[in-house]
């Protein structure tokens, strides 16, 4: 097979998100080496890749939190400034494959004329909730017209792309299952490690935004019922968000809270190796990288069965499965957490799956089939 030119296409993210610029060069690594030149065009952050494939281009586009309308309004004209430098580049240079990645699923006009000069069209749903998934309760105009879109993107796409087989049937996917192909993001090597568990240093910790879709207000409920339970606790909090505020609540109790900002990846290892259990009580999630990236550090997750997870977590067999996020179910799956005795095959479990599935060549075989099966099509 002859390498293909890709322009990887990204939704419009905000200037403040910084983590989904460092996702999207999880795939650029996965990308470059299968590919004769990889484009990427995102909003506002670039992805960095210093391999010699890798071109970027980066759209400026201005953001109102405070008004949908404007919004909307910012997020098409993107979409048409993606558009016309996408057809730019068709004409321009031979373009093989594009890819609508991290929130350009419902990309309509972009991927409409992808297919008109007939290029091979990827939608990599990324985790993101189908919008029947997301308005089920909220019939409006609003999700007839995202839900319209939505079945022509998919439709018109030769392959859609999975992080995970739950994910299929959890975002409402199963008419598109002859399309669908599993593709996950690896997990770099330097996460790969064994400690000695019982000589960690934090008992249970959160890593991550401080949100309400994140569970993060739970959490906190839940550390105080705990503290009541089991007083003494070593807590490790590593993140920040609007909730952050919700950390003062918890001066009174007996426990000790270690806070730590947001920190580099690069240096995440050296705190997951010192904590025994990571609590995730998400209302919404993908295939979150905090998890893969706890498992294969030997710290046992405690998370919903949300998104993805359920293909990483079998409840007692590689983590804990909490039913709910409420404050009750987390503190008693983080008490039976403390006191399970069987901890050992479930880091080891654990780290088993990530290495046979999650390792950087198993990902970067996986998604060399999936490149050569749309060529074909």
């Amino acid at each position: 097979m002859n390498e293909p030119t890709i322009i990887a296409i990204t939704g419009k993210w905000h200037s403040d998100n910084k983590s989904i610029s460092k996702t999207a060069e999880k795939l650029l690594n996965i990308l470059c080496p299968i590919s004769k030149e990889v484009i990427t065009i995102s909003s506002n952050i670039p992805i960095n890749n210093f391999n010699s494939k890798h071109h970027g281009i980066v759209i400026k586009s201005r953001s109102n939190n405070n008004s949908n309308l404007l919004e909307q309004m910012y997020t098409s004209l993107y979409k048409l400034k993606v558009t016309v430098v996408m057809i730019q580049l068709i004409l321009s240079q031979k373009i093989d494959i594009i890819i609508f990645c991290f929130g350009a699923d419902l990309f309509l006009i972009p991927i409409i004329v992808s297919r008109i000069f007939a290029k091979k069209t990827i939608i990599r749903t990324d985790s993101r909730p189908s919008v029947a998934n997301t308005y089920k309760n909220k019939r409006t105009i609003k999700y007839i017209i995202y839900r319209l879109i939505e079945r022509i993107n998919y439709s018109l796409a030769h392959i859609i792309i999975s992080e995970a087989q739950h994910m299929i049937n959890y975002y409402e996917l199963l008419p598109y299952t002859k399309k669908i192909e599993i593709g996950t993001l690896y997990v770099e090597d330097y996460f790969f490690m064994k400690n000695n568990f019982n000589l960690k240093k934090y008992d249970i910790g959160f890593i991550g935004r401080f949100s309400e879709e994140k569970g993060f207000s739970d959490f906190i409920e839940s550390l105080k019922e705990i503290s009541q339970i089991h007083p003494g606790l070593n807590v490790l909090i590593i993140g920040d968000g609007n909730l952050k505020y919700k950390l003062k609540e918890l001066s009174n109790y007996k426990i000790e809270v270690n806070y730590i900002g947001w920190i580099e990846k690069q240096n995440l290892p050296q705190y997951l190796s010192k904590l025994k259990f990571l609590i995730l009580p998400s209302y919404k999630e993908g295939l979150p990288n905090i998890v893969l990236e706890a498992m294969a550090c030997g710290t046992v997750v405690l998370a919903t069965p949300v998104g993805g997870i359920p293909d990483l977590l079998k409840d007692k067999k590689t983590g804990f499965s909490l039913k709910d996020n409420s404050p009750e179910c987390i503190t008693k799956n983080v008490l039976c957490a403390l006191n399970c005795q069987y901890t050992h095959d479930i880091i080891s479990s654990a780290h088993y799956l990530m290495e046979q599935k999650y390792s950087y060549q198993k990902v970067l075989d996986n998604y060399q089939k999936i490149i050569a099966d749309v060529i074909s099509k």
